[in-house]
């Protein structure tokens, strides 16, 4: 029930995220919560591209760019 409170926070407010540091100069951005890194494309439309447990490596490969 948290993560759909955090979804819901991220839908009305675009721009709480912050860059993910290893897609620097995209239009990704990301919010941490609690142990989770919910990783979203700012376009027409919010697209959110991975939900990752905050331990684990980003790579461009686990994304679509």
């Amino acid at each position: 029930m948290t993560f759909l409170i955090a979804l819901i926070y991220l839908l009305f407010s675009l721009k709480i995220g912050r860059e993910v540091p290893e897609l620097i100069g995209t239009n990704y951005r990301e919010v941490v919560f609690g142990n989770y890194r919910i990783i979203y494309k700012i376009e027409n439309e919010i697209k959110i591209l991975t939900l990752r447990n905050s331990r684990q490596l980003l790579s461009s490969d686990n994304i679509e760019l």
